[in-house]
């Protein structure tokens, strides 16, 4: 029951003093004997006791005496009064001192453990009071800096919660840094002042103190004159950062008490606290500020909905919300499945399957969006869009996706544009040889005019004119299709077509620019080639382009190989086109692909550049290996039933 409980025994007569200190060892107390009221003042000051057995009468200085010390100095330590022949008087004495028990000798252990345990209780009372008493103050400074948003009133609470717990005459705030935003205050007649310095710290003198400031921190420590103090001055800092100094001034009759000082240090610490989540707290508001305006400005939309079955939208931006003809708080919480990008229902959820059906990320590289393109949505007609899709993931699991949908309208009518630009300059490029061969049929239909026209003609060999004249008649209708369906504007729409037979084509409309350089075409093309999603029109165009650098690079003959296979695996048809001609230089190499870039004299530098968007714009790309010696090779890779046919949709990861 007493493990620990420290108790001095006052006593002059030896069996009494021995007999309680015997007594409460044995209880496993720390027993402390004194015989005398001198001796025992002495001890006071040297230890701290929790309990004193004061005898009343004592030839030195009687116990009143000694508890009237006790009293004055030590008010924290309970005392029993033990005496033989106890009074009325020094019995109301003792009690207007403050003693807490008294017992009559003689007396038996039993009594005297009874009067301990009930002293013991009330001091733990009286501890756990004073406990509750300590911490309202604290919970009412919790409660401030949970409830308080503004610096300035919540720096005012908590000095008007100092000065009440200390009957302060004046308390003040210096924050040091203007990321706290408060006014600076000048009231003579309040207690509180709260001001901010931006410069070093430079506190007035205070004329009401007769003594300099004190200051409580981590590096300097307390000192032994703290209760002296009439000013104390602390650093409010969160690790190696300034942010202030609580500055107190005691009233002119009072000192700080050890209490005060302690409660102080708690409440300045929990008012570092406080201020720096404050700030913390207006920064990250700033910063959501800062978000969604950017959010809801950029030019392309933006959603963001649950990894789940039901794929409810949980952001969305007002780019994106405009264009559904709603707002961001209507869209919020429906599902991605009622954002349909075509006519057949496809969603944004659909688009997200790949994703949902591995939700776990097994390696960061696998991070990849997914992308495709497509026009026309019921809530945007005649326009056309990219979407990409990325995945989000926290602790390696798939929370959320996130959608980036991008109006291509107008980079769509810019490229077709260019497209047909470039289709014009082709067929200028090819006037000459496409003269030639309109040419030669016209010859061979005036020369069968005029054998027509002989009177001794056999009706045998009129027939083989007619005959050859509807030949050559059938040979320029045939060329002047394929040049105007070349040269008239690409069909938007695609269809599943035979690379190898698109390829045969386009050899068609260069033949005699082939022939006329003295180049040799061959081939090596796979039989049964997959075919591909694509516009034919555009994939002739591709491979245009590629023909017509590769003649330019030979200007006295070569050799031209085409080639055609496909990648089972990466499910890409792959179309080669490969010259022995001039080459290009390493320093032009990674330019080939740059709008408007040629190293001819009358090049418009599109070619190449509306090559690659034509094929990424598939879902494909194309991969160039060339050599100065040894001329150029162009692989054109397209993907194979990648692509669904939704009324323009396309996609590809």
């Amino acid at each position: 029951m007493l493990t620990n409980y420290k108790i001095l025994v006052v006593d002059d007569e030896y069996v009494v003093r021995g007999f309680c200190a015997e007594l409460l060892r044995l209880e496993g107390a720390q027993v402390t004997a004194a015989s005398g009221g001198y001796e025992a003042l002495s001890l006071l000051g040297q230890h701290d006791f929790e309990l004193i057995l004061l005898d009343l009468s004592m030839p030195d200085i009687n116990g009143l005496q000694v508890l009237e010390q006790v009293s004055a100095y030590y008010p924290h330590v309970s005392v029993i009064m033990m005496t033989g022949y106890g009074t009325l008087e020094a019995a109301i004495t003792a009690q207007d001192l403050g003693v807490e028990g008294f017992i009559l000798k003689p007396f038996d252990d039993k009594q005297l453990l009874s009067i301990i345990g009930r002293i013991i209780e009330r001091q733990q009372l009286r501890q756990n009071y004073a406990r509750l008493q300590a911490h309202m103050p604290l919970l009412a400074l919790s409660h401030r800096l949970m409830v308080e948003q503004d610096v300035k009133k919540l720096a005012q609470s908590v000095l008007l919660i100092i000065q009440r717990e200390i009957k302060m005459k004046s308390a003040s705030l210096w924050l040091l840094s203007s990321q706290f935003d408060v006014d600076h205050l000048n009231s003579d007649q309040s207690f509180v002042r709260l001001a901010m310095l931006g410069q070093p710290l430079n506190i007035p003198p205070n004329h009401d103190t007769i003594s300099a400031w004190v200051i409580l921190d981590s590096e300097n420590g307390g000192t032994t004159e703290l209760q002296n103090a009439k000013t104390l001055h602390f650093r409010l800092h969160i690790e190696e950062r300034q942010i202030g100094w609580l500055c107190l001034s005691h009233q002119k009759t009072g000192l700080f008490t050890q209490r005060d000082i302690e409660f102080l240090r708690i409440m300045s610490t929990h008012l570092t606290v406080g201020l720096e989540n404050r700030n913390l707290y207006h920064t990250i508001n700033l910063a959501r500020q800062e978000w969604e305006t950017i959010f809801n400005t950029i030019h392309d939309g933006i959603l963001v909905h649950n990894a789940n079955k039901k794929g409810l939208i949980t952001h969305v931006n007002q780019t994106l919300a405009t264009w559904l003809d709603q707002t961001s708080k209507q869209l919020l919480h429906q599902s991605a499945k009622t954002i349909t990008v075509d006519a057949d229902g496809c969603s944004l959820l659909d688009i997200a399957a790949p994703l949902l059906a591995d939700p776990i990320l097994v390696d960061q590289t696998t991070i990849a969006p997914l992308s495709l393109e497509f026009s026309s949505p019921s809530w945007a007609k005649n326009q056309s869009f990219r979407i990409r899709t990325y995945p989000l993931y926290q602790d390696r699991k798939l929370v959320e996706i996130v959608h980036i949908i991008e109006d291509i309208t107008q980079a769509v009518r810019v490229q077709s544009q260019m497209v047909q630009t470039e289709k014009l300059s082709a067929l200028g490029r090819l006037s000459a040889s496409l003269a030639h061969e309109i040419n030669n049929p016209l010859q061979s239909l005036q020369s069968g005019l005029r054998l027509l026209a002989r009177p001794n003609l056999t009706t045998k060999k009129r027939e083989q004119y007619v005959d050859m004249m509807r030949k050559e008649v059938e040979r320029l209708v045939k060329l002047t299709g394929q040049t105007l369906d070349f040269a008239r504007p690409s069909r938007v729409g695609k269809e599943h077509v035979d690379l190898n037979q698109l390829l045969q084509e386009t050899l068609a409309l260069v033949k005699k620019q082939v022939q006329r350089y003295n180049i040799t075409c061959s081939f090596m093309l796979f039989d049964n080639l997959p075919a591909v999603y694509a516009v034919p029109g555009q994939i002739k165009q591709v491979f245009l382009n590629l023909i017509l650098n590769a003649v330019d690079a030979m200007p006295h003959g070569g050799v031209l190989e085409f080639s055609t296979h496909y990648t089972s695996y990466h499910k890409y048809a792959v179309v080669g086109i490969t010259d022995n001609g001039l080459g290009i230089s390493p320093q032009n190499q990674n330019r080939i692909s740059e709008p408007f870039f040629t190293t001819k004299e009358n090049g418009t530098g599109l070619g190449l550049s509306i090559s690659y968007s034509i094929v990424e714009a598939h879902g494909g790309y194309i991969e160039a290996q060339t050599d100065p010696d040894k001329g150029s090779r162009f692989l054109i890779y397209l993907p194979i039933d990648l692509e669904e046919k939704h009324n323009g949709l396309t996609g590809h990861e």
